[in-house]
């Protein structure tokens, strides 16, 4: 229940992030949110998971039984719930990423903070000088605190989302589903830009976009990801060329000529 609702909250975040008003402020607001809910599901499972487990081990010898404790069975492997939890190699490297972001946010003495980064210490006495106020004695290393907390929240959420994402949708059905909706919200992006070159002289596609160029970035994700699935596809080795024409006309063809047709109407939308 707890992988549903986890998958179902990926598929809302990839649905509604870029057509909420392009990743605007509220959306950034709500992917952050949904993505501490995922996270906490996550960790619930993780614990649920931890005492049944702990449960189900009984001190039994093994001279006796011949059976190792707590060794998953093939219904436990098959159900998922001895699955190993998946941590990246880069998670130490993340750590010292945020201690020297929350590094930046601490507050340190004025002449610690010139001795440290000069640069930094000069830009507050030029602000200073022009407001003609004292530099306060407790500085920053960011010069700009509250955009760096925006920044640093926002990179927790991806963080979160990433390990989430990687211990829990691992089947190929998930990753695929998870496919065909970006694809699917590129299409409708697509669609949508076209929709709006009624009655405009420059042909400027925007989507739900704040700007061209984010709509223009979004798709040159898409894109390749459209054609890595027609790849998939259209995966065929070994096979004669008559036989890789008869094949032409069952279903996997069928559906990277689709896909086919959907990158180009996405690759016309990114020229425009």
């Amino acid at each position: 229940m707890s992988d549903k609702i986890i998958e179902l909250g990926i598929i809302f975040l990839l649905m509604y992030t870029p057509v909420g008003f392009g990743g605007s402020e509220f959306a950034v607001t709500l992917l952050e949110f949904v993505s501490g809910v995922l996270l906490l599901v996550w960790l619930a499972k993780i614990f649920a998971r931890r005492r049944q487990s702990s449960h189900r081990t009984h001190p039994v010898s093994l001279r006796t039984t011949g059976v190792v404790r707590g060794k998953p069975t093939r219904t436990d492997r098959r159900n998922g719930r001895h699955r190993r939890m998946i941590l990246p190699a880069f998670l130490g490297i993340i750590g010292v990423f945020c201690a020297l972001i929350l590094l930046q946010l601490f507050p340190l003495p004025g002449w610690l903070v010139n001795v440290l980064s000069p640069g930094t210490y000069r830009l507050y006495a030029e602000g200073a000088s022009q407001t003609a106020a004292a530099i306060p004695r407790w500085l920053s290393f960011s010069v700009c605190s509250h955009a760096t907390e925006v920044e640093f929240s926002l990179f927790l959420a991806y963080a979160a989302l990433f390990v989430v994402l990687i211990n829990t949708l691992r089947s190929s059905k998930q990753i695929t589903r998870l496919v065909y909706v970006i694809i699917a919200v590129g299409l409708c992006e697509s669609i949508y830009g076209f929709s709006q070159l009624s009655g405009q002289k420059n042909w400027q596609l925007v989507g739900t976009f704040v700007n061209r160029n984010h709509l223009a970035g979004y798709l040159e994700m898409v894109i390749p990801l459209v054609f890595g699935v027609v790849f998939v596809c259209l995966e065929e080795r070994g096979s004669a060329p008559l036989k890789k024409f008869v094949n032409l006309f069952e279903e996997k063809y069928l559906k990277a000529i689709l896909l086919l047709f959907v990158a180009l109407v996405m690759i016309c939308a990114l020229l425009l």
